[in-house]
C-alpha cells in the first residue's frame, strides 16, 4: 500500500524500502583536528548484536608498521549504532559526542596508521606506511556505499571509499549513514508520472558500552539524499526542529550552489549560497512548525525538496 502526499501542485508516492549490510564492524570516521582534537569512529551494518571483545583498535608511530599501540574493546554494539573513541584532552566538541575517551589510540599524527582486528586478524585499516601525512589535519568519512572492510595499507585520499572534511569538521561524528532504497514517483501539475530512484538514510547514534558508565546516546535522523549524476544532495535532519544542513558531495571546489527556502504558500522565507562542498547551516527556528519547499539550484540542476519543521 502506497502513500500519497500533495504538495506545490506534485505528487510523491512512496513504495518498498530495503536497507544494505555490511559484512563485519568498519572504521566509519577518522578526525585528526587543531590541538588535542583526535577521534576515531567503528560502525557495525551487520544486521545484528556484535561482541566487542572480539575487537581490537592499533595503531603504528609515523606509519613504520609496528602496532604497538592499542586499545582493546569490550561490551557489545547494536546494529545501526556507531562506537567513537575520543582523546581524553580533546575538546568539548569532540567529548560529548564520543561513548569513551582513550589517550594511546588517539594520540595519533597524521601519518600514523589505525587498524581494526577480530579474533587477532586485520579486518579494516586507515593509513599507510612510510611517513605518508594522509591524515594530516583533517576528518575522513566513510562512504556509506562501503560494504565490506579493507584490510592492509588503505589510504583514504585515493581508494575510493573515504569523503575528507576541512579541519575541526565533527558534525558526523557518532553518525554513520544507513543507506535505506526507496522508490519514489513524481507527477507534475499535467498528470505525467516521472519514475526515479532516491535513497532515504537513518542514522543512530552510538549506544553503550558494558566497560563504561557512559550514558547511552541514540538518536534517529532521516535525512534526504538525491544523487544527480556525480552530485549526492544530502539534507538533515528532516523533520528539523530548528537547524537544517544542506550538504552538496561530489561537487567541485568552483561550483556555485544556492538554496531558497519557501512557505508552502510559495513565499520565500530564507536564502543562502555556497561554493564546492561547504555544508549550509538553514536556520528554521523561527519557522512556525509545518511543510516548506526547499529548492536547491546550481549552474546544472533545479530540485526541489519538502522539509518540515516540528
Amino acid at each position: 500500500m502506497k502513500k500519497k502526499y500533495f504538495l506545490a501542485g506534485f505528487v510523491v508516492s512512496l513504495s518498498l524500502l530495503t536497507k544494505a549490510q555490511i559484512s563485519d564492524l568498519i572504521i566509519s570516521e577518522y578526525v585528526h583536528g587543531s590541538g588535542n582534537n583526535r577521534a576515531i569512529e567503528l560502525y557495525n551494518g551487520t544486521g545484528k548484536l556484535v561482541d566487542l571483545a572480539s575487537y581490537r583498535l592499533e595503531r603504528d608511530l609515523n606509519g613504520n608498521g609496528q602496532f604497538v599501540y592499542y586499545y582493546n574493546l569490550s561490551g557489545t554494539l547494536a546494529s545501526g549504532e556507531t562506537f567513537a573513541i575520543g582523546n581524553p584532552n580533546a575538546s568539548v566538541e569532540i567529548t560529548s559526542k564520543v561513548i569513551i575517551t582513550n589517550l594511546t589510540i588517539t594520540d595519533f599524527s597524521g601519518d600514523d596508521q589505525i587498524r581494526l582486528l577480530k579474533n587477532g586478524q586485520e579486518i579494516d585499516r586507515i593509513g599507510v606506511p612510510g611517513g605518508v601525512n594522509f591524515g594530516q589535519s583533517c576528518t575522513y568519512v566513510r562512504k556509506f556505499s562501503v560494504l565490506t572492510p579493507r584490510p592492509g595499507p588503505q589510504d583514504p585520499r585515493f581508494n575510493g571509499e573515504w569523503l575528507k572534511y576541512p579541519l575541526d569538521y565533527y558534525n558526523d561524528l557518532g553518525i554513520f549513514f544507513i543507506p535505506t532504497k526507496k522508490y519514489t514517483f513524481e507527477y507534475d501539475n499535467s498528470g505525467n508520472r516521472i519514475e526515479r530512484l532516491c535513497i532515504l538514510l537513518s542514522s543512530k547514534k552510538s549506544s553503550k558500552s558494558d566497560s563504561t558508565n557512559t550514558e547511552q546516546k541514540t538518536g534517529e535522523i532521516e535525512p534526504i539524499i538525491d544523487n544527480h549524476g556525480e552530485l549526492s544532495i544530502l539534507i538533515y535532519p528532516n523533520p528539523t526542529k530548528g537547524q537544517l544542513t544542506l550538504r552538496i558531495n561530489g561537487a567541485q571546489e568552483n561550483d556555485f550552489f544556492s538554496y531558497t527556502l519557501y512557505s508552502i504558500g510559495g513565499g520565500t522565507l530564507l536564502s543562502g549560497n555556497s561554493v564546492g562542498t561547504d555544508d549550509l547551516s538553514i536556520d528554521m527556528s523561527n519557522c512556525i512548525n509545518g511543510i516548506y519547499i526547499l529548492v536547491v539550484k546550481s549552474n546544472k540542476m533545479q530540485k526541489s525538496y519538502k522539509v518540515i519543521k516540528e
